[in-house]
Protein backbone atom coordinates (compact mmCIF):
# COMPACT_ATOMS: atom_id res chain seq x y z
CA UNK A 1 0.00 0.00 0.00
CA UNK A 2 1.39 3.60 -0.82
CA UNK A 3 0.34 7.14 0.40
CA UNK A 4 -0.82 9.38 -2.06
CA UNK A 5 -1.20 13.25 -2.42
CA UNK A 6 -4.71 14.04 -3.08
CA UNK A 7 -6.87 17.10 -3.69
CA UNK A 8 -10.53 17.03 -3.07
CA UNK A 9 -12.67 19.97 -4.17
CA UNK A 10 -15.94 19.93 -1.77
CA UNK A 11 -18.74 22.18 -3.22
CA UNK A 12 -21.08 22.54 0.00
CA UNK A 13 -24.50 23.36 0.38
CA UNK A 14 -26.64 24.91 2.47
CA UNK A 15 -29.72 21.96 2.50
CA UNK A 16 -28.51 18.54 3.82
CA UNK A 17 -29.23 15.54 5.15
CA UNK A 18 -29.79 14.58 8.56
CA UNK A 19 -29.57 10.76 8.77
CA UNK A 20 -31.64 9.37 11.84
CA UNK A 21 -30.51 6.31 13.54
CA UNK A 22 -32.35 2.77 12.15
CA UNK A 23 -34.44 4.95 10.31
CA UNK A 24 -35.03 6.19 6.14
CA UNK A 25 -32.89 9.08 5.31
CA UNK A 26 -34.97 11.87 6.13
CA UNK A 27 -34.00 15.39 4.57
CA UNK A 28 -34.11 18.06 7.32
CA UNK A 29 -32.59 21.82 6.71
CA UNK A 30 -31.34 24.61 8.49
CA UNK A 31 -31.97 27.50 6.93
CA UNK A 32 -29.98 30.19 9.37
CA UNK A 33 -26.66 28.02 8.31
CA UNK A 34 -24.14 29.38 6.10
CA UNK A 35 -21.78 27.38 4.42
CA UNK A 36 -18.78 28.38 1.90
CA UNK A 37 -17.61 26.30 -1.14
CA UNK A 38 -14.09 25.36 -0.08
CA UNK A 39 -11.19 23.60 -1.86
CA UNK A 40 -9.24 20.89 0.65
CA UNK A 41 -5.76 19.60 -0.05
CA UNK A 42 -4.52 17.87 1.64
CA UNK A 43 -1.84 14.60 2.60
CA UNK A 44 -2.89 11.83 4.09
CA UNK A 45 -3.21 11.87 7.81
CA UNK A 46 -1.14 9.30 9.54
CA UNK A 47 -1.50 10.74 12.96
CA UNK A 48 -1.15 9.58 16.31
CA UNK A 49 -2.92 10.52 19.72
CA UNK A 50 -0.59 11.38 21.74
CA UNK A 51 -1.50 11.44 25.54
CA UNK A 52 -1.05 14.70 27.67
CA UNK A 53 0.90 13.93 30.47
CA UNK A 54 1.66 15.94 34.24
CA UNK A 55 4.62 17.31 32.89
CA UNK A 56 5.78 19.86 30.16
CA UNK A 57 6.47 18.48 26.37
CA UNK A 58 9.48 19.04 25.08
CA UNK A 59 10.97 18.35 21.47
CA UNK A 60 12.18 14.76 21.84
CA UNK A 61 9.28 13.96 23.55
CA UNK A 62 7.89 14.09 19.82
CA UNK A 63 11.24 12.61 18.25
CA UNK A 64 9.97 8.78 18.32
CA UNK A 65 6.63 10.72 16.49
CA UNK A 66 8.92 11.79 14.10
CA UNK A 67 10.98 8.56 13.74
CA UNK A 68 7.83 6.72 13.26
CA UNK A 69 6.84 8.41 10.05
CA UNK A 70 3.92 9.85 11.75
CA UNK A 71 3.12 13.80 9.50
CA UNK A 72 0.25 14.63 12.81
CA UNK A 73 -0.33 14.26 16.27
CA UNK A 74 -3.94 15.19 18.28
CA UNK A 75 -3.17 17.19 21.69
CA UNK A 76 -6.16 16.18 23.66
CA UNK A 77 -6.61 18.42 26.85
CA UNK A 78 -9.79 17.43 28.95
CA UNK A 79 -12.65 19.14 30.63
CA UNK A 80 -14.25 17.49 33.79
CA UNK A 81 -17.70 17.16 34.10
CA UNK A 82 -19.56 15.05 37.25
CA UNK A 83 -23.09 12.85 36.93
CA UNK A 84 -25.56 15.05 37.52
CA UNK A 85 -23.70 18.41 37.04
CA UNK A 86 -23.94 20.79 34.28
CA UNK A 87 -20.44 21.90 35.30
CA UNK A 88 -17.50 22.05 33.14
CA UNK A 89 -14.48 22.41 34.57
CA UNK A 90 -10.89 22.68 32.62
CA UNK A 91 -7.88 24.52 32.65
CA UNK A 92 -7.27 23.56 36.40
CA UNK A 93 -4.51 24.16 39.02
CA UNK A 94 -4.55 20.73 39.88
CA UNK A 95 -4.85 19.06 36.12
CA UNK A 96 -2.39 17.72 34.14
CA UNK A 97 0.57 20.23 33.20
CA UNK A 98 0.20 19.25 29.28
CA UNK A 99 -3.70 19.66 29.83
CA UNK A 100 -3.81 23.14 30.84
CA UNK A 101 -3.14 26.60 28.64
CA UNK A 102 1.09 27.02 29.59
CA UNK A 103 1.23 22.77 28.51
CA UNK A 104 -1.02 22.78 25.60
CA UNK A 105 0.85 25.93 23.93
CA UNK A 106 4.11 24.25 24.78
CA UNK A 107 3.47 21.00 23.07
CA UNK A 108 1.89 22.28 20.27
CA UNK A 109 5.16 24.33 19.46
CA UNK A 110 7.51 21.29 20.10
CA UNK A 111 5.10 19.06 17.88
CA UNK A 112 5.67 21.73 15.28
CA UNK A 113 9.41 22.06 15.34
CA UNK A 114 9.45 18.71 15.07
CA UNK A 115 7.88 19.07 11.97
CA UNK A 116 4.53 17.46 12.62
CA UNK A 117 1.16 18.49 12.14
CA UNK A 118 -1.07 19.28 14.69
CA UNK A 119 -5.09 18.74 15.20
CA UNK A 120 -6.45 20.01 19.09
CA UNK A 121 -9.32 17.75 20.14
CA UNK A 122 -10.44 19.36 23.53
CA UNK A 123 -12.79 16.57 24.70
CA UNK A 124 -14.97 15.80 28.00
CA UNK A 125 -14.20 13.63 30.74
CA UNK A 126 -15.87 12.10 33.73
CA UNK A 127 -15.33 9.02 35.78
CA UNK A 128 -17.67 6.57 34.70
CA UNK A 129 -19.34 8.82 32.01
CA UNK A 130 -19.71 8.24 28.22
CA UNK A 131 -20.41 11.58 27.01
CA UNK A 132 -22.59 9.84 24.15
CA UNK A 133 -25.38 9.30 26.79
CA UNK A 134 -24.77 12.53 28.96
CA UNK A 135 -27.21 14.88 29.46
CA UNK A 136 -30.11 16.44 30.82
CA UNK A 137 -33.99 16.73 31.59
CA UNK A 138 -34.57 20.19 32.48
CA UNK A 139 -33.60 23.40 30.05
CA UNK A 140 -32.11 25.21 32.55
CA UNK A 141 -29.25 22.53 33.09
CA UNK A 142 -29.25 22.06 29.36
CA UNK A 143 -28.50 25.76 29.35
CA UNK A 144 -25.73 26.15 32.50
CA UNK A 145 -24.02 23.27 30.58
CA UNK A 146 -24.27 24.83 27.49
CA UNK A 147 -22.73 27.90 28.46
CA UNK A 148 -20.09 25.83 30.47
CA UNK A 149 -19.10 23.76 27.17
CA UNK A 150 -19.42 27.31 25.03
CA UNK A 151 -16.49 28.66 27.13
CA UNK A 152 -14.51 25.17 27.25
CA UNK A 153 -14.32 24.59 23.43
CA UNK A 154 -13.86 28.88 23.12
CA UNK A 155 -11.04 29.03 25.39
CA UNK A 156 -8.84 25.90 23.28
CA UNK A 157 -9.96 27.65 19.85
CA UNK A 158 -8.32 30.70 21.01
CA UNK A 159 -4.91 28.59 21.63
CA UNK A 160 -5.29 26.62 18.66
CA UNK A 161 -4.95 30.16 16.62
CA UNK A 162 -2.85 31.64 18.59
CA UNK A 163 -0.34 28.90 18.40
CA UNK A 164 -1.69 27.96 14.56
CA UNK A 165 -2.84 24.60 15.17
CA UNK A 166 -3.18 22.52 11.94
CA UNK A 167 -6.87 20.93 12.67
CA UNK A 168 -9.04 21.72 15.78
CA UNK A 169 -11.83 19.48 16.51
CA UNK A 170 -14.97 21.12 18.18
CA UNK A 171 -16.44 17.74 20.04
CA UNK A 172 -15.76 14.26 21.01
CA UNK A 173 -18.57 11.82 21.16
CA UNK A 174 -21.93 13.65 22.21
CA UNK A 175 -24.46 12.26 20.39
CA UNK A 176 -27.69 13.14 22.90
CA UNK A 177 -26.40 16.53 23.36
CA UNK A 178 -26.27 16.98 19.64
CA UNK A 179 -29.53 15.86 19.15
CA UNK A 180 -31.21 17.78 22.02
CA UNK A 181 -29.27 20.98 21.15
CA UNK A 182 -29.54 21.65 17.59
CA UNK A 183 -29.33 25.26 17.57
CA UNK A 184 -26.62 25.26 20.54
CA UNK A 185 -24.69 23.40 18.03
CA UNK A 186 -25.07 26.26 15.07
CA UNK A 187 -24.23 28.67 17.45
CA UNK A 188 -21.01 27.30 18.83
CA UNK A 189 -19.70 26.25 14.98
CA UNK A 190 -20.35 30.07 14.35
CA UNK A 191 -18.40 31.25 17.60
CA UNK A 192 -15.36 29.02 16.83
CA UNK A 193 -15.00 30.08 13.41
CA UNK A 194 -15.06 33.84 14.57
CA UNK A 195 -11.65 32.82 16.43
CA UNK A 196 -10.49 30.02 14.43
CA UNK A 197 -9.79 29.81 11.14
CA UNK A 198 -8.20 26.70 10.23
CA UNK A 199 -9.28 22.78 9.72
CA UNK A 200 -12.50 22.26 11.74
CA UNK A 201 -13.76 18.30 12.76
CA UNK A 202 -16.01 17.11 15.41
CA UNK A 203 -15.19 13.53 16.44
CA UNK A 204 -18.59 11.38 16.74
CA UNK A 205 -18.51 7.83 17.62
CA UNK A 206 -18.46 5.35 14.73
CA UNK A 207 -22.07 4.29 15.49
CA UNK A 208 -23.89 8.05 15.20
CA UNK A 209 -21.39 9.42 12.60
CA UNK A 210 -24.33 9.68 10.05
CA UNK A 211 -26.64 11.42 12.90
CA UNK A 212 -24.58 14.37 13.06
CA UNK A 213 -26.01 17.39 11.09
CA UNK A 214 -23.80 19.79 10.73
CA UNK A 215 -20.85 18.20 8.45
CA UNK A 216 -21.56 20.41 5.90
CA UNK A 217 -20.21 23.46 8.30
CA UNK A 218 -17.00 21.48 9.17
CA UNK A 219 -13.59 20.30 6.66
CA UNK A 220 -13.95 16.65 7.58
CA UNK A 221 -16.45 14.00 8.84
CA UNK A 222 -14.61 12.67 12.00
CA UNK A 223 -15.32 9.11 13.19
CA UNK A 224 -13.86 7.83 16.28
CA UNK A 225 -13.54 4.56 13.76
CA UNK A 226 -13.95 1.81 16.69
CA UNK A 227 -16.23 -0.75 14.33
CA UNK A 228 -16.80 -4.25 15.10
CA UNK A 229 -15.17 -5.85 12.61
CA UNK A 230 -14.55 -9.58 13.62
CA UNK A 231 -15.89 -11.97 16.30
CA UNK A 232 -13.14 -14.41 16.27
CA UNK A 233 -10.32 -14.99 19.11
CA UNK A 234 -7.47 -14.83 16.35
CA UNK A 235 -8.59 -12.77 13.38
CA UNK A 236 -6.40 -13.10 10.40
CA UNK A 237 -5.73 -10.39 8.34
CA UNK A 238 -7.62 -11.24 5.85
CA UNK A 239 -10.76 -11.80 8.55
CA UNK A 240 -9.93 -8.35 8.86
CA UNK A 241 -10.18 -7.19 5.81
CA UNK A 242 -13.30 -8.93 5.21
CA UNK A 243 -14.78 -7.88 7.98
CA UNK A 244 -13.88 -3.84 6.81
CA UNK A 245 -15.86 -4.50 3.28
CA UNK A 246 -19.54 -3.48 4.46
CA UNK A 247 -18.40 -0.49 6.81
CA UNK A 248 -15.78 0.80 3.73
CA UNK A 249 -18.83 0.49 1.55
CA UNK A 250 -20.99 2.29 3.93
CA UNK A 251 -18.10 5.23 4.32
CA UNK A 252 -17.81 5.49 1.30
CA UNK A 253 -21.39 6.27 0.18
CA UNK A 254 -21.78 8.38 3.12
CA UNK A 255 -18.38 10.78 1.61
CA UNK A 256 -20.24 10.99 -1.81
CA UNK A 257 -23.27 12.17 -0.30
CA UNK A 258 -21.63 14.64 1.55
CA UNK A 259 -18.74 15.36 -0.57
CA UNK A 260 -16.37 15.07 2.11
CA UNK A 261 -13.31 13.50 3.42
CA UNK A 262 -13.61 10.74 6.29
CA UNK A 263 -11.23 11.16 8.78
CA UNK A 264 -10.59 8.49 11.64
CA UNK A 265 -10.55 10.98 14.67
CA UNK A 266 -9.36 8.04 16.64
CA UNK A 267 -8.94 4.47 15.41
CA UNK A 268 -7.05 1.56 17.00
CA UNK A 269 -6.47 -1.93 18.31
CA UNK A 270 -5.96 -3.96 22.06
CA UNK A 271 -3.44 -5.80 21.83
CA UNK A 272 -5.84 -9.28 22.72
CA UNK A 273 -7.78 -11.36 22.01
CA UNK A 274 -11.19 -11.16 20.49
CA UNK A 275 -9.88 -7.65 19.34
CA UNK A 276 -11.74 -6.85 16.42
CA UNK A 277 -15.25 -7.48 18.67
CA UNK A 278 -15.87 -4.45 20.31
CA UNK A 279 -12.65 -2.68 19.72
CA UNK A 280 -14.11 0.10 21.54
CA UNK A 281 -14.22 -1.98 25.02
CA UNK A 282 -10.86 -1.47 27.57
CA UNK A 283 -12.84 -2.45 30.81
CA UNK A 284 -11.57 -6.51 30.90
CA UNK A 285 -8.31 -7.70 31.06
CA UNK A 286 -7.79 -10.67 28.22
CA UNK A 287 -5.52 -12.57 27.08
CA UNK A 288 -2.61 -10.90 25.23
CA UNK A 289 -2.05 -11.80 21.24
CA UNK A 290 0.29 -8.77 19.74
CA UNK A 291 -0.43 -11.00 16.42
CA UNK A 292 -4.36 -9.83 16.62
CA UNK A 293 -3.25 -5.95 16.98
CA UNK A 294 -0.76 -6.58 14.18
CA UNK A 295 -3.35 -7.86 12.14
CA UNK A 296 -5.73 -5.07 12.61
CA UNK A 297 -3.07 -2.18 11.62
CA UNK A 298 -2.74 -4.11 8.62
CA UNK A 299 -6.35 -4.39 6.97
CA UNK A 300 -6.65 -0.69 7.87
CA UNK A 301 -3.72 0.22 5.82
CA UNK A 302 -4.52 -2.44 2.68
CA UNK A 303 -8.34 -1.75 3.30
CA UNK A 304 -8.71 2.82 3.58
CA UNK A 305 -5.86 4.05 3.13
CA UNK A 306 -5.58 4.00 -0.39
CA UNK A 307 -8.81 5.58 -0.93
CA UNK A 308 -9.35 8.83 -2.26
CA UNK A 309 -12.42 9.44 0.29
CA UNK A 310 -10.45 8.39 3.28
CA UNK A 311 -8.33 11.51 4.64
CA UNK A 312 -6.09 9.12 7.19
CA UNK A 313 -6.52 8.55 10.92
CA UNK A 314 -5.15 9.55 15.12
CA UNK A 315 -4.07 6.24 15.97
CA UNK A 316 -4.97 5.80 20.15
CA UNK A 317 -2.60 5.94 21.48
CA UNK A 318 0.94 7.00 22.50
CA UNK A 319 2.62 7.83 25.59
CA UNK A 320 5.74 10.19 26.14
CA UNK A 321 7.36 7.62 28.57
CA UNK A 322 10.12 5.23 26.39
CA UNK A 323 9.47 1.72 28.54
CA UNK A 324 4.85 2.00 27.61
CA UNK A 325 3.73 -0.86 26.53
CA UNK A 326 5.25 -4.14 26.04
CA UNK A 327 4.83 -7.46 24.91
CA UNK A 328 2.63 -8.32 28.23
CA UNK A 329 0.40 -4.79 27.29
CA UNK A 330 -3.27 -5.62 26.85
CA UNK A 331 -3.82 -2.04 25.72
CA UNK A 332 -4.24 -0.12 23.13
CA UNK A 333 -0.57 1.68 22.59
CA UNK A 334 1.30 -0.26 19.97
CA UNK A 335 4.69 1.09 21.58
CA UNK A 336 7.17 -1.94 22.14
CA UNK A 337 5.16 -4.23 20.10
CA UNK A 338 4.89 -6.00 17.06
CA UNK A 339 2.17 -3.09 15.96
CA UNK A 340 5.48 -0.87 16.46
CA UNK A 341 7.21 -2.14 13.60
CA UNK A 342 4.65 -2.00 11.43
CA UNK A 343 3.51 1.64 11.53
CA UNK A 344 7.00 2.40 11.02
CA UNK A 345 6.91 0.57 8.12
CA UNK A 346 3.93 1.74 6.68
CA UNK A 347 4.07 5.25 8.15
CA UNK A 348 7.55 5.59 6.38
CA UNK A 349 6.29 4.87 2.84
CA UNK A 350 6.58 7.32 0.86
CA UNK A 351 3.42 9.63 -0.39
CA UNK A 352 4.65 10.14 -3.61
CA UNK A 353 5.34 6.81 -5.03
Amino acid sequence: MVFKKIKLTLTLVVCFFFFTCGNEKEKKSYSSLKATNLSVTFEKIKGISFVSPNFLLEQSHFTPIQELGANWVSNMPFGMIKKGSAEVRFNLEWQWASEKEEGVLKAVKAAKEKGLKVMLKPQLWGHDIFTGTFGFEKDKDWQSFENDYLDFILFYAKIAADSKVDMYCIGTELARFVKARPKFWEKLIEEVKKVYNGKLTYAENWDAVEVFPFWNLLDFIGSDAYYPISDKKYPSVSDFIEGWEPWKQKLKQFSKELNKPILFTEWGYRSTVYNGLKPWDYSENLEVSQKNQLNAYTAVFETLYNEDWFAGGFLWKWFPYPNSGGPTNDRFTPQNKLAEEKLRSFFKKSVNQ
